[in-house]
């Protein structure tokens, strides 16, 4: 039975389209544009050799494998293979311990925060002004009026007059108020934005590539459509899910093996960066009408991606693969189609010549900062970066600088050296317990009797020999071969303790329990930690200043310039906090708790009143990300001090020293020792009356 193929008259109208792209728009003369990229691309790949191979031992070392040649040789000497997993310790607990930094409960690393003078809009301004005298003529009308007489314009002049530095102190703290909501506002829109964009996600596995590969690297924003489901109500009072595509702002974790930037360069900011992708044909077509990308150049894309597709294979790509736990076969079975990001100068002549309109370039000479996108020889995009500075959406922090360079150490290639001496001990050490283990047996097979096993040894065992060559020889020498175990674990623990100094991260910070020394005390460990911890300031710090404060300004000058809501601008400046700053908070809730604890008694209570130690404990609550107003209430506290009060006789601090003045008995209606609540309470339940 044949079937009839049906094909709608939309997919008609695309493929009528392509072909006339294909047709009428041959092959455009972009020799100029497409040659620059690619010869960005290949000086890319060849500056990068040595740091991709350095990725890559990285990784291995953080799985606990052996470098290919090293592990053909410990095969060849037979002996144990054990890898000791002390890389991989140490990037955990440096990774959570920067995240404790980085995120502290209820807290951000970074703020809004208005100039100390700030500028508001006209409009604004005036506002705020008239407010403010608005608020002094109606209290000096109301006292004028209070006396029986009709304001006296001369009068109120005067005391207009009079009040003028008053008023202006007014009109100040009302501009920064004005400007602290402001500040407010903008700061809950950009954690929006955050929460949207997943950024949380993106940071912490930047963080981690920080840690363990030569750098780190993070894209945002990216203005991404996306379906975003939204639950409308219908005319029935029911919910319904409703799909509309919706462009946020995204945050994406960029591969260390997948950003490629311009070679001798020592900022991230100061050349060309590629960014490889991998795009399925379903991306490819969603490219198609939208503004800045090339239909035709796509059209030509899909095109000869049907005839055997577009791919490039790189040397480390298989590795790659395999280090993260990916099938190798995937790299010659993907659909995917390679696609590299430009950013960078491109000359003004190349851009005319792919097809940039002439008002966008003033000078065919000069360079501009552009993003081009192409696939294979087909340049698919290419946009005038409205930052002509070279800033670029990326963001790259390292573990360890390297003086003058843009790629810097992972903590795996720090502690590199003592890694391999304590695998190698440890390798030694199996194998000698193995060997000392039991005795080594040296056998006279001419004195064996025919059919004794001579391949097992066990307890009590008889030897079965003879002596027909008259040999003075044993038949059987026994050897114990020496335990050298002792002087190979003081090796092992030496190198052990050297990885905790050249890393920055020591056992206790993890939660090692066998602490010795200063550490078995509370005070002493806190000590330690604190020492410890000017280690992971400078990573901490690195992150604070390439990956977190670039990506949150750029995401405020956005909303600076495009968003409508006029309510979250103002003259505002982005701070990041440091490293400094929250540790310094943290020490700070620490001294609060203790401070709580040491005042727990009548003496200081009486002393800090309730209203006192009600402020020190909303301080100390603060950092556990909860509403304080509802664990510690205002009203409750006053009422509380009013009845303590009320029992001891009045207010501490008037004659009535709650720890001096003797507390009243309670006696029953015969002068004897009145029951407690308590017994009371107990008896009526006895007799049946609650």
């Amino acid at each position: 039975m044949a079937y009839v193929g049906f094909t709608s008259n939309q997919e008609i109208k695309q493929k009528e389209k392509a072909a006339e792209l294909l047709d009428i728009t041959p092959e455009r003369p972009i020799i100029g544009l497409a040659a620059h990229l690619a010869r960005c691309w290949e000086e890319a790949k060849r500056g990068k050799l040595r740091i991709e191979q350095q990725m890559l031992k990285n990784l291995r070392q953080r799985n606990g494998q052996y470098e290919p040649e090293k592990l053909n040789a410990i095969k060849q000497m037979e002996g144990s293979e054990v890898f000791v997993m002390a890389t991989e310790t140490k990037c955990q607990a440096a990774h959570n311990w920067v995240m404790d930094i980085m995120k502290p409960a209820g807290d951000k690393p970074w703020e809004i925060k208005p100039t100390p003078e700030p500028d508001l809009p006209p409009g604004v301004e005036e506002e705020v002004r008239e407010n403010v005298k608005m608020q002094v003529l109606q209290e000096i009308f109301a006292t004028q009026m209070a006396s029986g007489e009709l304001p006296d314009p001369a009068e109120v002049a005067d005391e207009i007059h009079a009040r003028s530095n008053q008023i202006q102190e007014a009109i100040e703290d009302g501009l920064m108020d004005r400007a602290k909501d402001a500040a407010e506002k903008m700061s809950t829109r950009i954690s929006d934005i955050l929460v949207e964009g997943g950024w949380e996600e993106a940071f912490m596995q930047v963080v981690d590539d920080i840690i363990t590969f030569p750098a780190g690297i993070i894209k945002s924003p990216v203005f991404m459509r996306r379906n975003v489901r939204k639950w409308v109500r219908d005319n029935t009072g029911q919910y319904s899910p409703k799909e509309e595509k919706k462009i946020v702002m995204d945050f994406q974790r960029v591969s260390p093996f997948d950003g490629y930037p311009e070679p001798d360069t020592s900022t991230i900011n100061e050349g060309y960066f590629i960014e490889r992708h991998r795009l399925t044909r379903k991306q490819l077509n969603e490219l198609i009408g939208v503004p800045g990308y090339n239909d035709a150049a796509i059209y030509a894309v899909l095109e000869e991606y049907g005839q055997g597709g577009i791919k490039e294979w790189l040397i480390p790509d298989q590795e790659r693969l395999e280090e993260e736990a990916k099938e190798s076969t995937a790299l010659y079975q993907s659909s995917r189609i390679q696609a590299l990001e430009y950013w960078g100068p491109v000359q003004g002549k190349d851009l005319l010549e792919w097809g940039m309109p002439s008002e966008r370039i003033e000078n065919p000479l000069l360079d501009y900062e552009v993003n081009a996108w192409w696939v294979g020889r087909h340049v698919i995009k290419a946009v005038i970066n409205p930052d002509q500075t070279g800033e670029k959406p990326y963001g790259m922090g390292v573990f360890r600088k390297i003086p003058g360079a843009l790629w810097g150490k992972g903590l795996p290639q720090v502690i590199a050296d003592s890694q391999d001496i304590i695998n190698a001990t440890a390798r030694a050490l199996i194998n000698n317990v193995g060997i000392s283990s039991g005795p080594q047996v040296e056998i006279d097979h001419s004195r064996m009797l025919p059919g004794e096993d001579t391949a097992n040894i066990w307890p009590w065992r008889i030897w079965r020999t003879t002596n027909v060559a008259m040999s003075t020889s044993p038949a059987i020498r026994f050897y114990q071969p020496q335990i050298n175990a002792g002087p190979l674990l003081e090796i092992f623990e030496k190198f052990d303790a050297q990885i905790d100094e050249q890393s920055g991260v020591p056992k206790f910070s993890h939660g090692d329990p066998n602490i010795q020394g200063a550490g078995k005390t509370a005070s002493g460990l806190s000590m330690l930690m604190t020492a410890a911890a000017r280690g992971i300031k400078a990573l901490v710090a690195e992150i604070d200043s390439k990956i977190v404060a670039p990506s949150i300004t750029r995401i405020f000058d956005y909303l600076m310039r495009f968003d409508p809501d006029m309510s979250i601008k103002g003259d505002l400046k982005v701070v990041t906090r440091g490293v400094a700053s929250l540790m310094a908070r943290e020490q700070r809730s620490m001294r609060i708790n203790e401070a709580l604890a040491n005042t727990n008694n009548p003496a200081d209570l009486a002393i800090m009143t309730l209203p006192g130690r009600r402020e020190l404990m909303k301080e100390g609550f603060k950092s556990l990300d909860v509403d304080v107003e509802k664990i510690v209430p205002e009203a409750d506290v006053d009422a509380l001090e009013g009845a303590l009060q009320e029992e001891e006789g009045g207010p501490p601090g008037k004659g009535n020293d709650p720890s001096q003045k003797p507390k009243a008995k309670k006696t029953d209606a015969a002068g004897g020792k009145a029951q407690g609540e308590d017994t009371k309470l107990q008896q009526r339940k006895a007799a049946g009356n609650p």
